[in-house]
């Protein structure tokens, strides 16, 4: 168990589009453009692409982790039919790319695809997201944490074709959900600007940063910041110009 998960619950529509969206997917797939798809081929054996259950936690999964970073979920998260992500499935105003790994509860690992191990590099994301998901409450989403594209590749375990679920296949990279970091820690100390020019300051804890020090936008000097519980205690009231 990851003692930094966080719990996020989505309401009625949300979990509603989902499964639509899982049902949308698992019967495109099952069209012959679908069969014959790029994505298709990369499946994998264990028929995941024609199961609306797992297409549509899948799309969950995506929801709860662009709420908990409070985006804009009628362009944060694509519900686009037939057509590949190229490894992007949520991007932060920070610019950062996630790509997001949903499993039931009880599963212990995020999962990387053998059938996509040769694509992980050039895969688009920055970071990987396991996120846990009720099977019988789909309204009830647990973000375990994240791990760096280069972290993942570093740390990973490759499966001997053993798992205590019978479905982890033999050359699967994988990590245990428990040794992912705590979601809020993904933008601790960033300091920089989003795509529509808004400066974002985050404390080095992962929270707001409300309170700068050595800032000047105009010298394009931006400086640490912090949250009212870390906040130096000489930051004085006007600590930084804008």
């Amino acid at each position: 168990m990851n003692e930094h998960r966080k719990l996020v619950v989505l309401n009625d529509n949300i979990v509603r589009v989902s499964r639509q969206y899982g049902e949308a997917m698992a019967k495109w797939y099952a069209t012959p453009e679908g069969a014959a798809s790029a994505s298709r081929s990369r499946s994998g054996e264990w028929g995941a692409e024609l199961d609306p259950i797992r297409q549509g936690q899948g799309k969950a999964g995506e929801y709860a982790v662009a709420l908990h970073f409070a985006l804009d979920l009628s362009t944060a998260v694509s519900r686009r039919i037939s057509v590949a992500d190229g490894g992007t499935d949520v991007t932060l105003a920070a610019g950062f790319a996630l790509d997001v790994k949903t499993t039931p509860q009880h599963k212990r690992w995020l999962i990387w695809s053998r059938q996509l191990n040769d694509l992980y590099e050039r895969k688009r994301f920055d970071y990987l997201v396991g996120v846990s998901i009720d099977d019988g409450d789909w309204s009830q989403c647990w973000i375990e944490g994240y791990i760096s594209k280069v972290d993942f590749f570093e740390r990973k375990k490759i499966a001997d074709g053993i798992s205590d679920d019978g479905k982890l296949s033999k050359g699967t990279w994988f990590i245990e959900k428990s040794d992912l970091i705590g979601i809020d820690l993904l933008l601790a100390g960033f300091v920089g600007y989003d795509t529509q020019g808004r400066l974002l300051h985050y404390c080095h804890c992962g929270k707001w940063g409300a309170h700068g020090v050595g800032v000047s936008v105009l010298k394009q000097q931006l400086g640490a910041w912090f949250c009212a519980e870390h906040k130096p205690e000489n930051i004085t009231q006007r600590s930084h110009e804008l």
